[in-house]
């Protein structure tokens, strides 16, 4: 089988990870934002196909840069579909530069955020 390469972002984007179905590629934008692109990637070499790039979360109050003490990839996505992210905080006395913040039922807040109907 040849090699064929398959446009997934539309601009830029890093730290790419697959969803646990295998039906999802997730990855960080330019802009920070989260992003995801539906694949349909049949099993026998069939055409891997990548849908349009739909922003999952803004990320301007991360920061995923290159330079950012965190080297590996900024977030997780769980079993479930849950993400977990990383969130630089400012630095104040005595308090860490980091924080871990968890955000629960995301996915209601985004059905709230941006109705199907």
């Amino acid at each position: 089988m040849d090699s064929v390469r398959v446009t997934v972002s539309t601009a830029s984007g890093r730290q790419p990870a697959w969803s646990p179905n295998g039906r999802e590629l997730f990855y960080i934008a330019a802009d920070q934002a989260l992003m995801s692109v539906s694949v349909d990637a049949p099993a026998g070499g069939a055409k891997f196909v990548a849908g349009a790039p739909m922003k999952l979360h803004d990320g301007r109050a991360y920061d995923d840069s290159d330079n950012s003490p965190n080297r590996g990839r900024s977030y997780e996505v769980s079993r479930d579909g849950r993400f977990l992210r990383i969130k630089p905080v400012p630095s104040q006395a005595g308090t860490p530069r980091e924080a871990l913040v968890v955000v629960v039922n995301w996915l209601e807040e985004l059905k709230r955020l941006v109705p199907s109907d």
